[in-house]
């Protein structure tokens, strides 16, 4: 237990006054002999032992209405350890809110998220505690300081409403961290909300290492991190793929790829209504959900013949998170989808060229063109959907073009050279090749499945990634996700992290002296064609956008043709699921789809991200409403009154009989009053 006001505790040796008067009156009164009282104090013995205990316990109800009157003028809060850290006062708060759309999972009965509910708390906490020191904010979409003047404000604020996007916790707190060497913060409380999703925390991000040394050199900044893990045993997510229009012999129907997945381990046989809204008809498909996940191939909606281009959106049925209940898509012909291969190998840049060169979906024009790193020039920027760089890294000029080329959302991916070489692109510079021990292929011994380039196929299967063999690869070094690893940690395919696109680095070649690559060919092939699929979409006039992504902040004064949240202010729309129109080009916004996966941080994972940091977690639920800290003062009070009340009833005289009464009485005059004289 603490206090708001503890050093009104100094008051507390007050308790000891009931026994300092009583020790002052015993030396104040002096003993004189008298024989009358000698009567009394007779009688009086025969009852000493109750009297005496009645004596101390008038005392102790006395010195416990003083201690109840002491603790409660001092403000004291049923918290915990919780109560003890924020009553030492930090000079500044920092509160970095993930807002993503997997922590808008409500509690069905209030509607109140994950996100509202720890926003409540927080809010309440600091109202209680009296907090007087700088509070900021610091939210996934922009990812800046914020400073609050009254934490009252900071669940209305927009920047803490919901929103459909993803969280990158590592770059949130890089700006915490920035803002605390800045400002020369002191005594720093950062308080991290969020479910725990992985997707949001990637722990395997290298950023946490530099991140921990960093706040270790600081003084005075604890971690707090208010957690939701709790997952949702009823909830549905729907998202839609390939949406394509497809013309023949004088009609027009659109192909879409339908996906559900159910959260829990529910495995009953659910029937689930699908509402299609397309171009502003209405249509309903009902399917058994008899497993959590399920797919729907092809389907296919029949469209006016002279339709070129719209838009639509799925729904689902309201559950407990409506973030993830619908999904917009637009469509419109395909443009052509054209890949550049700037190679100085022949046999790595043939092996290329087929992989490019035969679509997946054989309505689609592909279209490849093999370059010599001198040609650079000669390059197509605005036409050109995907860069494969399988040469040294290029100097500071093409860099920039490729860097302006992957923020318009069109992948680049690079190959090493056949020599080791100098210099550096997007963070990344080449080493050394290497070699497997005797020759032998190096294992692969992770990847991941649930998204990027070698993530599992729309039926959930995954690609068959180690069953490629890497016989040499070339080291790399810098800052990137890993998507591939070999034995020892070595990277295999990563994505470069300091950059704003899709740059992929993968460290071997399609040569059968380097790896299997170009021989098991599925993985090299789907790789990329996925990564041509990603730079196509960006051309089309119809393209998908990640709700909260770069791409989505500069189509944001586009004309809204809908949202989710039509309440949004008009700079948010960004942020929100929906679609936007410019001219003949159409965008649909959606959440990442890998807010859909329920992959939960575990303990270990989190102890290991904070490592020696001084850290507290604060696991919620959303059904408990009671507050992080609460005073308690009313406590005390009622029990100083019960004290005075006791002390006052033993107070009261000691009722005797009549009987006793009299026969004291006579015992008294029989002992004082002399015989009568009789005169004879």
């Amino acid at each position: 237990m603490t206090f708001l006001q503890p050093f009104l505790l100094i008051a507390l040796p007050l308790i000891s006054l009931p026994i300092i008067i009583h020790l002052i009156n015993r030396q104040r009164h002096r003993t004189i002999p008298w024989a009358a009282m000698m009567f009394l104090l007779d009688a009086k013995r025969m009852s000493r032992g109750m009297a005496r205990l009645r004596y101390w316990l008038i005392m102790a109800m006395r010195m416990l209405a003083i201690a109840g009157l002491i603790f409660a003028v001092s403000r004291p809060l049923a918290s915990g350890w919780l109560g003890s850290a924020i009553g030492g006062g930090a000079d500044t708060t920092i509160v970095i809110l993930d807002r993503s759309a997997s922590n808008e999972q409500q509690e069905l009965q209030t509607s109140q998220s994950k996100r509202s509910s720890a926003l409540d708390k927080l809010t309440d906490l600091f109202e209680t505690v009296g907090f007087k020191g700088q509070l900021v904010l610091i939210e996934n979409t922009e990812n800046k300081a914020i400073p609050i003047e009254l934490a009252a404000r900071l669940k209305q604020m927009p920047e803490t409403q919901a929103t459909a996007t993803s969280s990158d916790i590592p770059a949130m707190l890089q700006t915490a961290l920035d803002y605390c060497v800045a400002n020369q913060t002191g005594r720093t409380d950062i308080w991290i909300c969020s479910d725990l999703r992985s997707h949001d925390w990637i722990p395997d991000d290298g950023r946490w290492t530099a991140l921990r040394n960093e706040f270790e050199r600081l003084d005075g900044v604890r971690f707090y991190l208010l957690s939701y893990p709790e997952p949702a045993d009823d909830n549905l997510s729907i998202s839609v793929h390939n949406a394509r229009i497809r013309k023949a012999a004088g009609t027009a129907e659109l192909t879409v790829d339908v996906s559900i997945r159910r959260d829990g381990t529910s495995n009953s046989i659910e029937q689930i209504p699908i509402e299609f809204i397309i171009n502003g008809a209405r249509s309903v498909l009902n399917i058994d959900l008899t497993e959590n996940e399920f797919s729907l191939r092809g389907h296919t909606i029949e469209l006016d013949p002279s339709t070129t281009s719209g838009w639509g959106r799925v729904e689902l049925p309201p559950d407990s998170n409506p973030q993830d209940n619908v999904f917009c898509f637009v469509f419109a012909t395909p443009p052509i989808q054209r890949a550049v291969i700037v190679a100085d190998d022949e046999q790595s840049a043939a092996a290329l060229r087929t992989a490019l060169s035969a679509p997946i979906d054989p309505s689609i024009t592909d279209e490849s063109i093999v370059l010599t790193p001198d040609h650079i020039d000669e390059l197509d920027w605005t036409t050109t959907s995907l860069i494969v760089w399988q040469s040294p890294l290029p100097d500071a000029r093409v860099a920039e073009q490729l860097e302006a080329f992957a923020k318009s959302g069109r992948p680049v991916i690079f190959f090493p050279p056949t020599r080791s070489t100098a210099g550096s692109a997007f963070g990344m510079q080449w080493g050394n090749w290497k070699v497997g021990t005797e020759n032998q292929a190096i294992p692969i011994t992770s990847w991941r499945s649930d998204s990027g380039l070698l993530r599992q196929t729309q039926n959930g299967q995954p690609l068959p990634v180690g069953n490629l063999k890497v016989f040499r690869h070339l080291e790399l070094t810098g800052e990137a996700n890993h998507l591939a690893q070999l034995d020892g940690g070595s990277l295999l395919l990563g994505q470069a992290t300091q950059t704003d696109g899709p740059v992929f680095f993968c460290t071997t070649l399609p040569r059968a002296s380097h790896s299997t690559l170009a021989q098991d060919g599925v993985v090299f092939y789907v790789m990329l064609q996925r990564a041509l699929s990603i730079g196509s979409a960006t051309q089309s006039t119809a393209r998908q956008v990640t709700a909260g992504s770069e791409a989505a902040r500069q189509i944001n004064n586009w004309n809204p043709l809908y949202s989710t949240r039509e309440d949004m202010i008009s700079s948010l729309r960004w942020t929100q699921t929906g679609v936007m129109q410019q001219d003949d080009e159409l965008v649909a916004l959606n959440r990442p789809t890998a807010e859909d996966a329920l992959t939960i941080l575990d303990q270990q994972q989190i102890n290991d991200l904070f490592g020696a940091l001084e850290f507290r977690q604060i696991q919620e639920e959303l059904s408990n409403r009671s507050a992080l800290a609460s005073e308690i003062w009313r406590a005390f009070l009622i029990t100083m009154a019960l004290a005075l009340i006791l002390e006052a009833l033993l107070c009261i005289p000691e009722h005797r009989s009549s009987s006793s009464t009299d026969r004291s009485t006579r015992l008294a005059q029989t002992r004082t009053t002399p015989e009568p004289v009789t005169d004879r």
